[in-house]
């Protein structure tokens, strides 16, 4: 039944004139009468309190859920015939335009002429005609954006559509404010950045995937490695050897818990290997095709010896049974070393670079204090250390190291307080060590044997 006998079908069971039902509703006479005739329908607004006023539900008023059901069956099958090349896409937009204004605007329907706009519009050749179309679809699409403006799908179609125009940077904003972000980006990409986009995509989620499993647990270590090894299945771990590290490390802990000794510093054993490999690998790429054209890892990684040095210095009941032990002291030991080597070759050479070129003293201080610890003593700092450090002409991180060292252990071999006082002769030294409150430093400096 057209909704115009609808209409008067209900107006005449609730016993209403015309012109009462025109109050009711803050319209004319005139208005309701050109719906009872079909010459005209009410405004979407009017639906909810006309059925209101003729004790119906909207739905009833609409027949919507029978009506776009129907309308759905035969919009499912025009898209099928489209899709194979039997129909052109125009036809399926003239068929949403009718079914869009029998049922007042509804929101799918409008969503649905948006979508079957953009698929006519890339169907013809004629440029003008193209533009057109486009331009009908980002106009339908928005409208039901402001009605729905939490729908993540009807943004991607917006999207698809805007950078089908040219409008790339309004694409990549409107996906930015998708819940699904990474997903909707990807129609905004091509080539090589989409195949980068994806790659960083797959990747976090794999990164998650592995770190949901890293618990303290052999079960899920168990798991956990042999994930890792599927998917990074050429062996080129580069930085997922940490992964493997800690995964070593946390065994060792299960191990030790249960009394386990040999088992234990076996798993440390493995654990200092991978680290020790990766440090001494370059920062390169993995070559597994699904991460094959992400960038290898920062350089301004921290070592991961250093890393694992840090959780066996820490105080861990579980490896209590190990602790003490001589295979424990010389695990402890290798890895110490391992750590300084690392951390002394950062000192000399890519941290002056990078120092020199980009970074300001407080920035300096912060990249380097951040990375001294323990693990380098005084007598790490011999004068061919020293000597590599000003010939770089690093008066900043000669002053960063000053503070530190001046602050954590005691005075510095004689070679190093002779790099200090080349630090006076560029106005950095003195007041640098004077309000670090260092008397004994400022005495030492104060000494003849030291050439100023």
């Amino acid at each position: 039944m057209a909704i115009s006998d609808k209409i008067k079908q209900h107006r005449k069971n609730c016993k209403l004139t015309q012109k009462q039902l025109a109050e009711k509703l803050g319209v004319s006479p005139q208005a309701v009468s050109k719906w009872e005739s079909g010459a005209g329908a009410p405004d979407i607004s009017l639906i909810v309190p006309l059925a209101k006023a003729l004790n119906i539900s909207s739905d009833e008023l609409l027949e919507y859920k029978d009506n776009l059901s129907k309308l759905t069956g035969e919009w499912i099958e025009k898209r099928r015939l489209c899709k194979t090349g039997q129909m052109p896409w125009s036809k399926l937009v003239e068929f949403d335009k009718v079914a869009l204004k029998q049922n007042h605007m509804e929101g799918v329907l409008l969503l649905r002429l948006a979508e079957d706009m953009y698929k006519a519009a890339m169907e013809t050749d004629e440029l003008k005609l193209r533009e057109d179309r486009l331009r009908w679809s980002v106009h339908y699409v928005h409208t039901y954006l402001e009605r729905y403006p939490e729908d993540d799908y009807a943004r991607s179609v917006y999207v698809e559509i805007l950078v089908a125009q040219g409008r790339r940077s309004e694409a990549f904003e409107q996906a930015d404010m998708c819940k699904d972000k990474d997903r909707v980006m990807e129609l905004c990409l091509q080539g090589e950045d989409l195949k980068l986009h994806i790659q960083n995509v797959v990747s976090k989620k794999f990164y998650s995937f592995l770190w949901s499993l890293h618990r303290q647990e052999l079960d899920f270590l168990d798991a956990e490695e042999r994930v890792l090894k599927a998917v990074i299945n050429d062996g080129n771990y580069q930085h997922f050897h940490g992964t493997l590290m800690m995964i070593e490390y946390k065994r060792a802990c299960c191990y030790g818990a249960k009394g386990e000794k040999e088992k234990a510093l076996e798993c440390l054993r493995k654990a200092i290997d991978f680290a020790k490999k990766r440090d001494e690998e370059q920062y390169g790429k993995l070559t597994v095709p699904i991460f094959d054209v992400i960038p290898g890892e920062p350089e301004d990684m921290p070592s991961y010896s250093h890393q694992l040095y840090v959780h066996l210095e820490a105080v861990n009941s579980d490896l209590s049974v190990i602790y003490g032990t001589p295979e424990y002291e010389k695990l402890l030991g290798e890895c110490k070393e391992l750590a300084g080597k690392w951390q002394i070759n950062e000192l000399t050479t890519r941290i002056p670079i990078v120092a020199n070129e980009n970074m300001g003293e407080q920035q300096t201080t912060v990249l380097i204090t951040s990375m001294l610890n323990t693990v380098i003593t005084k007598d790490d700092f011999t004068g061919e250390v020293c000597e590599k450090l000003k010939k770089a002409g690093t008066t900043k991180i000669l002053k960063t190291i000053t503070i530190w060292k001046t602050g954590e252990i005691d005075l510095p071999s004689y070679d190093f307080r002779k790099a200090l006082v080349e630090m006076d002769k560029a106005n950095y030294g003195t007041e640098i060590l004077m309000s670090n409150g260092n008397k004994k430093l400022e005495n030492t400096l104060a000494k003849k044997d030291v050439e100023i």
